[in-house]
């Protein structure tokens, strides 16, 4: 509405931006009302989620784009909704130029104490117009592959031995199939 009434006024139209601005206003004051006096509903959060954890789709293979800082912090959660961790840091593979992986941060309060959790980057999916990305495997699955610590992981010269136990390890623990 605010938009609308922008528009108006840039064309001279003042009556009719005073009158969009007057109905938001009205709009905004009584939703107010209603929520200070409990007759608003929560929004059902959950459902949402679960909305975009079922429709996530492969981050590869698709047509999607991803740029750094949409990968970097973004929250990570498995089929059911556990937060797994976030994006601490993105691993290009010096042979492909491509991402290899996404280093998982998790555990810890606060940035400390946490593990740092290299996971291939073919693994995630993604919801799509959204901060999130889907890594399908329980809490105790990603606690148990390899970690390095937030200095050593991805370290010049050091890509092929960390990766070959990378590797390994997902290979042998993949992610499931989610409902």
């Amino acid at each position: 509405m605010i938009a609308s009434a922008r528009i108006l006024a840039q064309n001279g139209q003042q009556v009719a931006c005073e009158s969009v601005l007057s109905a938001a206003r009205d709009t905004y004051t009584a939703y107010v009302t209603e929520l200070r006096n409990g007759q608003v509903p929560p929004p059902n959060v959950s459902a949402w989620r679960r909305e975009q954890i079922e429709t996530a789709v492969p981050v590869t293979g698709g047509n999607i784009a991803y740029r750094s800082d949409q990968l970097i912090g973004a929250s990570i959660v498995n089929g059911s909704n556990d937060s797994l961790g976030s994006v601490e840091d993105i691993i290009m593979s010096p042979q492909t130029g491509k991402i290899a992986y996404l280093v998982v941060s998790h555990g810890g309060l606060w940035g400390m104490d946490e593990t740092y959790t290299p996971v291939p980057w073919s693994d995630f999916k993604s919801a799509v117009m959204t901060n999130l990305l889907i890594l399908p495997v329980t809490k105790s699955t990603l606690d148990a592959a390899p970690q390095f610590s937030k200095d050593k992981v991805g370290r010049p010269g050091e890509f092929a031995t960390q990766s070959q136990a990378v590797d390994s390890y997902w290979t042998a623990h993949p992610p499931v199939a989610m409902r």
